[in-house]
């Protein structure tokens, strides 16, 4: 829809069930190969009421099911390769803030368990052609107003519609549900069932409503809207009702955009449900498809998962084992056949021999007319097993060449004996297959776009926010805080930036690899182990690893150890300004302590007692080294050693200013006494 005025309530309810209808119809055969294929992985391969009838009939309908692995062999692969968002600075953006928001996209994902929905939804589009994963947003706690994202998994793709028609034509997506079932008596308990819900419940035939069950939908809809924008004179853009009116004289440029506006609510088909309408902070619709290969016919799109061309010689698979366990188990023991007579004495243990083994066997050389008689024979019969195998392993080798996975994928030994060649082997079915890593890969990118949109807006405020950093360390950022000069610190809302997907193997699964290369360069060097010692271990799992590590870190060259102590992990600008203020309130004290040491040296040698003096440099020296703690801890133990050094040198200073008026009033005293003295004998 476009214009300047939303939809009415009607206007959406209507819209929305129009567009589930044309939704239904458009994916239904999509739908429906999905939910063969999913039954194929499940072990469900027999045609509908087949198995139930043959073994209604005491006929075997066995069931060889390796698809599972199949499809572990692709889904694993992705579990190992994580995907990791990059951000590049575009329009007045800046790296650091950059790097913080790929921190952020990195903690989000940590934090919201997103390669749980990563790998739902890609497990889903191998088996079944496609799945889904969404992000929303929500509040940090009940004690807050702040909210976060999320991207949270999608367990059922057929929950969901309106997203896949424009996924497989490139297209923004406009419209989608996601739907629950619900049981009536749920349903009024949460919702009520209003007059309205009552009467459309009781004509509709579309689905959303039967005796026992009602589905309800979160609906998202786009409503584009008409903006004017005006260039400023410094050639930025602004909305022109944000415009103040002392600049209109010096306005250069107008134009019309259209913005997209995503809204959101809940409905039954008959109502939207109370509360539940709002307007997302983004332009897109949350909501991200993972396809398989992709075809389109005659205007008909058709999804090829791993599995769909493995059915039909899975069937085979599956009847011939069943006829050769049938055969089996038709086939009688095979009897022995000798002439009359020769049997007599000895039944019993004939009869036991066809039904389990016997040492030996007796029988009579004669038969009953008493002339000379050959052994008695096995009537065998061989049935046709040896064709039924070799057609099972045609097929065996079709379902490999269907799904591009062979042997040596699976792990099973080959010809080749090198390391790389047998990499090389086991690579090649990833790389037939490679689309549906890219396929999802695509989703995320689109997700870290969305990401990348709806950072600022979410956390638009002054707050504290989580960063996980490559290494799988955590810290905490302010955000859009004015720092003592005034200007903003990591403002989100300044600047755009371009999004990447990398897909990478995990930092864990690189740690490992990084010491198994490691170990192996010391064995042919061992020499080198002194300097990289320490890395060598801190990529290491053993316990104690970090102890190592450290010791050997102690032992690096100066130059080496000089390169290590400048990377320090960065202080918190506040801890920072308060540890410089601080610093510098131990400088003046420290001043103020030689000032008083030179007086109390000069006026008393008490007070000039180099114990006392040494006793407070040494306690200096001290409280100097707290300045350096990274911690509030530590600014608060500075804080209250500098309160006692300072008490502490008023006292030696009071106390040597005592000191030194008394022995000033002595030597005066002195001096006054030996006057008066003096005095009688000048006056002779």
């Amino acid at each position: 829809m476009r214009g300047t005025d939303l939809m009415t309530s009607d206007e959406i309810l209507e819209q929305a069930r129009k567009r589930f209808a044309a939704a239904e119809e458009w994916e239904r055969d999509l739908r429906d190969e999905y939910r063969e294929d999913r039954r194929f992985e499940a072990g469900l391969q027999w045609p509908t009421g087949k198995k139930e009838e043959r073994e209604a009939n005491g006929r075997p309908a066995l069931v060889d099911n390796p698809l599972p692995t199949f499809v572990q062999q692709l889904t694993n692969e992705t579990r190992q390769n994580r995907p990791s968002l990059g951000f590049t600075p575009v329009e007045d953006a800046d790296e650091e803030t950059a790097k913080l928001l790929e921190g952020m996209a990195r903690h989000i994902q940590y934090d919201s368990q997103a390669s749980t929905a990563y790998e739902g939804a890609n497990h889903c589009q191998v088996a079944g052609s496609f799945g889904y994963f969404r992000m929303v947003s929500e509040y940090a706690d009940n004690e807050t107003d702040d909210q976060e994202l999320k991207i949270k998994e999608i367990v059922d793709p057929l929950s969901v519609y309106g997203v896949l028609r424009p996924a497989i034509l490139r297209q923004k997506c406009r419209w989608a549900f996601v739907f629950e079932t619900i049981t009536r008596e749920e349903h009024e308990r949460l919702y009520g069932e209003s007059a309205a819900f009552l009467s459309f419940a009781e004509r509709d035939t579309s689905g959303w409503a039967s005796k026992d069950e009602v589905r309800i939908a979160e609906y998202w809809w786009i409503e584009t809207k008409q903006k004017t924008r005006v260039r400023m004179p410094d050639k930025s853009w602004m909305d022109l009702d944000d415009v103040p009116e002392d600049i209109w004289p010096a306005i250069e440029k107008t134009r019309v955009v259209e913005v997209d506006i995503v809204r959101w609510c809940k409905t039954n088909g008959a109502e939207i449900l109370p509360d539940t309408e709002t307007v997302s902070v983004g332009s897109s619709i949350w909501i991200y498809a993972a396809l398989g290969a992709q075809i389109i016919i005659d205007g008909k799109a058709i999804l090829l998962s791993l599995l769909r061309f493995m059915r039909s010689p899975q069937q085979l698979i599956n009847y011939s084992e069943s006829r050769i366990a049938e055969v089996l188990m038709g086939q009688p023991v095979s009897p022995w056949i000798g002439v009359e007579g020769q049997f007599s004495e000895h039944e019993a243990e004939w009869k036991r021999a066809a039904v389990q083994p016997v040492a030996f066997l007796q029988y009579q050389n004669v038969n009953v007319n008493g002339q000379p008689a050959p052994p008695p024979q096995r009537n065998a019969f061989e049935p046709p097993i040896a064709s039924l195998s070799a057609f099972i392993a045609q097929q065996v080798d079709a379902r490999k060449a269907n799904s591009g996975i062979y042997d040596a994928s699976l792990g099973a030994r080959s010809n080749e004996t090198s390391g790389r060649a047998i990499q090389a082997r086991q690579q090649q079915g990833t790389q037939t297959n490679m689309h549906f890593g890219d396929n999802l890969g695509r989703a995320q990118e689109q997700c870290g776009r969305d990401l990348a949109e709806a950072i600022p807006r979410i956390y638009d405020g002054t707050r504290i926010v989580r960063i996980l950093g490559e290494d799988e360390s955590t810290k905490s950022e302010w955000i859009n805080k004015a720092g003592p000069d005034g200007k903003i610190e990591y403002d989100l809302s300044a600047g755009k930036y371009d999004v990447a997907v990398k897909i990478g193997k995990s930092y864990s699964t690189k740690r490992l690899e990084a010491f198994d290369t490691l170990g192996q360069l010391i064995q042919g060097n061992p020499n080198l182990l002194p300097t990289i010692g320490d890395i060598v271990f801190r990529n290491s799992d053993m316990a104690g690893a970090d102890q190592i590590a450290d010791r050997f870190k102690k032992m690096l060259p100066p130059q080496l150890a000089e390169d290590d102590a400048d990377e320090k992990t960065p202080v918190d600008p506040k801890m920072q300004a308060q540890m410089q203020a601080l610093d510098q309130q131990n400088r003046q004290l420290t001043e103020a302590l030689n000032r008083a040491t030179q007086e109390a040296e000069a006026k008393t040698a008490e007070i000039a007692s180099r114990e006392r003096i040494a006793e407070l440099q040494e306690e200096t020296k001290r409280i100097l080294g707290l300045a350096k703690i990274d911690s509030a801890e530590g600014i608060e133990l500075l804080r209250q050693e500098t309160a006692q050094l300072s008490a502490k040198i008023d006292l030696y200073y009071r106390a040597g200013q005592a000191d030194a008026d008394r022995q000033s009033q002595s030597a005066r005293a002195e001096r006054q006494a030996q006057s008066q003295a003096a005095q009688p004998a000048a006056g002779e």
